[in-house]
């Protein structure tokens, strides 16, 4: 993002209350949200998909590996979560800048158990 500037992110706050919930009753309350995250890369190697992340952090936004839904050797760099499409679409030229891609794939994320 152009100097001086941050990222335009709306961040999801949760807080709960100390009290007999387990994990999953967590989770569930989080899943009810519809959030958003963009792929952008896809690694063979952990540890460069680790460093893309460390990249992407740096640069302000969240992001996270998980192994590839269709190929579980693969590992996908993940930027988000956000709250809406219109969201990533607001800052998908920074990400790109920051990423050093040129498209990645939106797609509707909830939390794994």
């Amino acid at each position: 993002y152009p100097s001086g500037s941050s990222p335009s992110i709306n961040y999801l706050e949760v807080a709960f209350s100390p009290t007999d919930q387990t994990n999953d009753d967590i989770i569930a309350q989080i899943g009810d949200f519809n959030l958003f995250v963009v792929r952008v890369s896809v690694f063979s190697s952990f540890d460069n998909a680790s460093k893309l992340v460390l990249k992407i952090n740096q640069g302000g936004y969240p992001a996270f590996v998980e192994p590839l839904e269709t190929n579980a050797e693969l590992h996908a760099v993940y930027v988000g979560p956000f709250i809406s499409e219109d969201e990533i679409n607001n800052n998908i030229i920074s990400i790109n800048k920051i990423t050093e891609t040129e498209a990645g794939a939106i797609m509707l994320w909830k939390p794994s158990v």
